[in-house]
């Protein structure tokens, strides 16, 4: 989290080191051999106590900053022949303090909250079973964890989420609802077997580091500005989908001039949102082995096999979930993310 920085563990041993020499050894050795006063001690032992207190709670207090904190990852999806829009947004919260919190979702599009009619859900994710950590643990806690919290009625808040000093909590929200068509699209196969056509971003906002896939292809949009047209021809040179990820996506190797392989370790932040995105396309490419069990809504690529494009874009984050005090813990985080899919018809020649 931007701002927190886990205590070093050389600077707690050295201060320990430093606690157990002033109290034992110098202070014997000042007060009985130089000054010949061991009287003294009663004076110089609770002050070195209350100096490496205060300066333990001053040092814990820098590393755990002073705001809470929220990175989150969220996913978009548009179907621009219906409208209809659908978020998934998974979330870490930190807190600073043990405090409370309320967690709501807020349905939203490329330029902002949708205006239709929209519904979703806000809860919180835990480990399952009674041990550390477990949803159903038994270890004592302090009271601020040890009282319930409430859903809203619609599922859309959670209020008083509690979460322990220097903790964290994992957040999930989904919505949907319906909203403009965000993306004007003519694509058509060609006689190559790939797709041409002309794109308009109608969204109402900027789309960053974009590309377009299409069955096995992927073109490279870049940065599209709200109301930009862009042209889908042989002017474009396509890369198959698995290269693409391969190249955007994976961490360079380890050697210099290495090829990237897949390897969890060797996926930057994008490329295991990608995988979560796109998994049965990249297995079938042999990119990797992974099944995606736990979250297969998010994997259109069953959209792509049906003859539908994809556009993939960056775009503006949604609010944190976390809201009263964790507002101010909306400052930008280098891992936050926000994907756009939009889900394009194809004519088919």
């Amino acid at each position: 989290f931007g701002g927190v920085v886990a205590t070093p563990m050389l600077a707690i041993v050295a201060a320990a080191i430093g606690y157990l020499l002033l109290i034992g050894p110098i202070d014997y050795l000042l007060l009985g051999r130089v000054l010949g006063r061991l009287e003294l001690t009663w004076a110089t032992f609770p002050a070195v106590v209350v100096a490496f207190a205060g300066g333990s709670y001053l040092l814990a207090n820098r590393y755990a900053g002073e705001q809470p904190r929220i990175n989150q990852l969220a996913i978009i999806d548009v179907d621009v022949a219906s409208g209809v829009t659908r978020g998934l947004v998974w979330a870490q919260a930190y807190s600073p303090v043990a405090t409370r919190y309320d967690a709501r979702v807020t349905p939203r599009g490329v330029a902002g909250p949708l205006a239709g009619p929209a519904g979703g859900y806000v809860t919180w994710l835990g480990m399952p079973g009674g041990g550390l950590a477990g949803v159903d643990t038994q270890a004592d806690s302090f009271s601020a964890t040890a009282a319930a919290y409430r859903h809203s009625e619609t599922l859309g808040e959670i209020a008083g989420v509690p979460i322990n000093t220097r903790s964290t909590k994992s957040l999930v929200a989904r919505w949907r609802g319906k909203g403009p068509a965000a993306i004007e699209c003519r694509l058509a196969v060609a006689d190559s077997g790939l797709i041409e056509g002309v794109l308009t971003n109608a969204s109402g906002g900027d789309l960053r580091q974009a590309w377009l896939a299409a069955g096995d292809w992927a073109w490279r949009l870049g940065d599209i500005a709200d109301g930009a047209v862009l042209s889908i021809d042989d002017t474009r040179v396509p890369l198959t989908f698995n290269t693409l990820i391969r190249r955007d996506y994976l961490q360079p190797g380890d050697s210099a001039g290495a090829a990237p392989q897949f390897d969890a370790n060797n996926l930057s932040l994008d490329g295991l949102a990608m995988l979560t995105m796109f998994t049965d396309t990249l297995r079938r490419s042999g990119f990797t082995t992974l099944g995606n069990g736990f979250t297969p809504p998010c994997d259109l690529s069953g959209a792509l096999a049906d003859g539908h494009a994809v556009l993939v874009a960056r775009g503006a984050q949604p609010d944190g979930l976390l809201k009263g005090g964790a507002q101010a813990g909306r400052d930008p985080s280098p891992d936050d993310r926000c994907f756009y899919r939009f889900v394009l018809p194809v004519t088919q020649r």
